[in-house]
């Protein structure tokens, strides 16, 4: 068993942790708050070949799942189905909105993003990385 546990810790370690998600920007916003973080609000739709690309390759990166995970509230939503706030339904997708805790809007990012990409984004907006 503890074979098992050292493997897993390691794996984790080397790879890097799995992304926090949330599902639900009510709670996410509460969690920010408590935290006192801000939220990344991914919005998605179904059909969309460039989110699939994005969350096969940007979200699954080690670096932008640590940074995300560190820093950040992240939040996915998609939008054909999920409850989303009339202010931050998005034109085009994939969209990337940082979000204060109170919910308001501080910066968007339009379109895919790789991870290299994405990340500078967060370093620019957070300086800290």
């Amino acid at each position: 068993m503890k074979k098992l546990i050292s493997i897993f810790s390691l794996s984790t370690l080397l790879f890097g942790a799995d992304l926090k998600v949330y599902y639900d920007l009510d709670i996410a916003i509460s969690k920010a708050k408590v935290e006192e973080k801000e939220v990344i609000l991914y919005v998605y739709s179904t059909n969309c070949p460039w989110c699939k690309k994005m969350d096969k390759n940007t979200f699954k990166n080690s670096d932008v799942t640590n940074a995300l995970n560190k820093n950040f509230i992240f939040v996915k939503l998609n939008k054909d189905i999920d409850d989303i706030p009339e202010e931050l339904i998005p034109r085009y997708v994939p969209t990337t909105y940082i979000l204060d805790s109170n919910q308001e809007e501080i910066f968007a990012m339009y379109g895919y993003k790789n991870a290299n990409e994405f990340l500078r984004v967060l370093e620019d907006f957070r300086g800290d990385f």
